[in-house]
């Protein structure tokens, strides 16, 4: 499997390892996953709800962040987005592991108090269904 780029989210480009060889659950758990990337970028959270199961788990061990369930995602995010209204994921590769599990390369930036904010991140999502039911990070 070569490396190739797409569009995940408009004006992004990314690089992912290209479609030949998923089976159909891998492509499936990749889409769900830029679909949620999409979301997140614009604050979507009727989008982010329809991806993220009802007891979705978001675990951030260098921040000691340890959110369960979409309720309690949904009041970080918007926490997150007050305090970083330009706030963006951008994704520079996914490897889908197995048929239920998404490995992300990704770099997190926003602006605060006039000053760029960015640090790379790598994130585990798993997926059952179509629903992320867990998203761990890594910094």
């Amino acid at each position: 499997m070569g490396l190739g780029s797409r569009n995940v989210c408009p004006g992004q480009q990314v690089v992912t390892l290209r479609q030949e060889g998923r089976t159909p659950a891998q492509a499936r758990n990749v889409a769900i996953v830029a679909a949620w990337v999409d979301a997140y970028n614009h604050m979507d959270f009727d989008a982010l709800a329809s991806i993220a199961a009802p007891d979705l788990e978001v675990d951030d061990p260098a921040t000691g962040t340890h959110l369960q369930g979409w309720a309690a995602f949904r009041a970080r995010a918007e926490e997150i987005v007050t305090r970083y209204p330009d706030r963006r994921i951008t994704v520079t590769g996914v490897m889908a592991l197995g048929d239920s599990a998404v490995a992300v390369d990704a770099y997190w930036q926003a602006t605060e108090n006039g000053r760029s904010v960015r640090h790379a991140e790598a994130m585990l999502v798993e997926v059952v269904g179509d629903r992320i039911v867990r998203r761990r990070i890594y910094r």
